[in-house]
Formats: structure tokens, sequence, C-alpha cells
């Protein structure tokens, strides 16, 4: 945590990611907080694993959702 309130956490470990014994990659999951000029504390929680960086939070834009005919033609 810093002096303006600004936290962080993160861990992480060794995963097998492909078929080979060879094909390690590090998966690491974490989260950090701030606050805004007006007050709002803002928090983001994410993954990095084989898929990616994925964030998630309130404050993050999200899609919208998909159209029941798109749906049915999955």
């Amino acid at each position: 945590e810093s002096a303006d309130g600004t936290k962080v956490s993160e861990s992480g470990n060794q995963k097998q990611v492909g078929p080979k014994p060879e094909e390690i990659g590090t998966v690491s999951k974490g989260s950090y907080s701030f606050t805004t000029p007006d007050g709002v504390v803002l928090t983001v929680n994410w993954v990095a694993d084989e898929n990616g960086f994925q964030a998630t939070g309130d404050h993050l834009p999200t899609p919208p959702p998909m159209p029941e005919h798109v749906v049915k033609m999955l």
C-alpha cells in the first residue's frame, strides 16, 4: 500500500500450459485499487494465464450482450 492509498496484490505459480512437459508458463492473479480525484475507490481484479490478461472491475466497460439469433447460431 502506498501513501496515496493505492493497494496492489499479486500471486502466481507455474503451470503446464501445453501438452508437453516443457510447455510451462506462469499463471498470475491479483488486484489493485486506487482512489479517483473525486474520492471514489476503484478496484481491478485480474488474471494472466494461457488465455491472456483478463481484467474485471465494476467501472470497466463490458461488451453488449449477444443478440438472441447469434446465440442460437452458436
